[in-house]
């Protein structure tokens, strides 16, 4: 769920409305509104930047079945915000590495079931402060019991402030036959919990749910694993010339019922030229949330094939077969455009038919070396380790 249609449209009325509500307000504001997002007492603080630390996802493909079930991937991410006033609302602007138009940010979720991962967008809009630290935006049917359908979105958007260093955002809905709105599903909610930035807090300690709670408790769950290790985990720079050093493999086959296994060995050619890698994040403005967010690999090199073109790129790398000595195995590795940051310094992409699929994983493990993995399970699994020159 990549920001495609329904996400980029769902983005754009969004701006419509808050140019709507910005300009047709009848100058209440006194001048551009309260910035500070404190209005005498009437709404609580927000201002500032959050880290997500926990959040989970449901998603109803037809209101009765295919429910698929998401849990924060634990990326680290963060988002600053900056609350002002327009009249009686409330609207925050947003700004970090993985915001869309200031209106939106991306949140990367692993799917329970496949642990494939996907991004969804939580997007802000108009809100009223309710008291008590609630800002509230729209009250969709079958949320609030009263049947309306006022919302924009055809659902709610709610930003809590728990305590102050705490905030539970949530945002649901469902698809209506009144309102058009393009849902491709029958109804979702997703929820973050976020931590303000610089603030005393463990994201071990929080965990993720995989469905909505109805426990009126609505801190975040305690965790008992007693690990204290909250070192930083950001997307490493592996870009640069890597020259091949090492390499292997496993394959295997079956042959009239009987399974024939090779082992693979990197075997160097005098002709073999160090490879460009160049990793960059991609922008909304290049792919309109198709791989926005993501990670392009682009190779480069006088053995590369399709050098240079952002995302693509294909090195053949020749293995020696144990079992057949003076055979050799050839493999390709490619660049892509949907690459993901897990964490721990390995950057990777699955390609998936539906029946099969194809892992790749690039890891830095350390300054100089880069190991880089295909697993295709119904072939075997292919890697090579890599120096920088």
């Amino acid at each position: 769920m990549r920001l495609r249609k329904n996400g980029l449209c769902k983005i754009l009325l969004l701006i419509l409305f808050l140019a709507f509500i910005s300009g047709g307000c009848g100058g209440g504001s006194g001048g551009g509104g309260n910035s500070a997002g404190n209005n005498g007492g009437q709404s609580a603080e927000i201002n500032g930047t959050w880290e997500i630390v926990s959040g989970y996802a449901v998603i109803s493909r037809d209101r009765s079945s295919g429910r698929q079930a998401l849990t924060y991937a634990g990326k680290n991410e963060s988002v600053e915000i900056e609350m002002t006033q327009t009249g009686n609302y409330h609207i925050p602007r947003l700004k970090g590495k993985n915001v869309a138009m200031g209106v939106a940010v991306a949140v990367f979720f692993t799917d329970d079931s496949s642990g494939y991962e996907q991004e969804i967008m939580f997007t802000t809009g108009a809100f009223t402060y309710e008291g008590g630290g609630v800002y509230r935006m729209g009250a969709g049917d079958d949320f609030d019991g009263n049947g309306a359908n006022d919302n924009l979105m055809n659902g709610e958007f709610v930003m809590k402030l728990e305590d102050e260093n705490t905030m539970r955002w949530i945002e649901q809905a469902e698809d209506n036959d009144n309102i058009d709105v393009g849902l491709s599903f029958g109804a979702y909610h997703y929820e973050i919990v976020l931590k303000r930035a610089g603030s005393s807090y463990n994201p071990d300690d929080y965990t993720n749910n995989t469905a909505p709670n109805t426990n009126t408790n609505t801190s975040p769950t305690p965790n008992t694993n007693t690990n204290t290790n909250t070192q930083s985990d950001f997307p490493p720079q592996i870009s640069g010339s890597w020259k091949i050093t090492s390499g292997s493999g496993l394959t295997s086959q079956t042959v009239s019922g009987r399974v024939y296994v090779s082992h693979l060995t990197y075997t160097p050619k005098v002709t073999d030229s160090a490879i460009g890698l160049s990793v960059t994040q991609n922008d909304f403005a290049t792919y309109y949330g198709d791989y926005a967010g993501l990670f392009s690999l682009t190779l480069t090199g006088d053995n590369v094939i399709n050098s240079g073109a952002k995302g693509g790129g294909a090195v053949r790398i020749s293995y020696s077969v144990a079992e057949s000595p003076g055979r050799q195995a050839d493999f390709t590795f490619t660049g892509g455009k949907a690459f993901s940051y897990i964490g721990s310094g390995t950057y990777r992409l699955i390609v998936s038919n539906g029946t099969s699929y194809q892992e790749q994983t690039i890891t830095l493990e350390s300054e100089t070396s880069i190991r880089w993995k295909y697993t295709v399970p119904s072939d075997g699994w292919y890697e090579i380790v890599l120096t920088r020159e």
